[in-house]
């Protein structure tokens, strides 16, 4: 898609978001951090990404994000499918679903 942009003489820059990608924040354990997203993958992509920035080891299995109302994300669902947006504040904490 660059170079469709490019021939249409809007060439994009090295780190800049399109339309459909954009950063969020997540924090575990009272530390927070970047991650760009693109709004067609599914949330578990994320929260494994996550998971191995954050450096969880021990059960990571059981992890899941929510959003600051407390609402958990479901892992199948799309960024974009679950109202995730821009600079969105997500938290990564154990679900009350998941087992282990």
């Amino acid at each position: 898609m660059p170079e469709v942009l490019e021939a249409l003489g809007a060439k994009q820059e090295p780190g800049e978001n399109s339309p459909e990608t954009f950063d969020v924040l997540v924090a575990y354990n009272g530390v927070e951090k970047s991650f760009t997203v693109n709004v067609n993958e599914p949330v578990h992509v994320l929260l494994n990404k996550a998971i191995k920035e954050f450096g969880v080891t021990n059960q990571p299995h059981i992890l899941s994000l929510f959003t600051q109302a407390n609402v958990e994300l479901p892992d199948a669902a799309k960024i974009g499918e679950v109202g995730v947006k821009p600079g969105d504040h997500l938290l990564m904490r154990p679900s009350a679903v998941k087992g282990g």
